[in-house]
């Protein structure tokens, strides 16, 4: 993620594959809570981070990205 970040506005394929994988993770993390039991406090939180805030964080890069093509 760190080597995207001077470039973000022009990296669009790789970050959403990143925010594509991080989202993945998050909908396993929650299809594990309601099947099995809740974690931690904070794997709940985080959980919520990977499924809402990755559709928010590709819609930022591409807006960033309109305004640089």
């Amino acid at each position: 993620m760190l080597w995207i970040v001077p470039r973000i506005e022009k990296e669009t394929a790789v970050f959403r594959v990143l925010w594509g994988m991080i989202s993945g993770g998050g909908i396993g993390r929650l299809i594990s809570m309601l099947r099995l039991s809740a974690p931690p406090v904070p794997f709940i939180g985080f959980t919520g981070f990977e499924i809402i805030g990755a559709p928010l964080f590709v819609f930022w890069q591409a807006q960033i990205a309109e305004r640089h093509a």
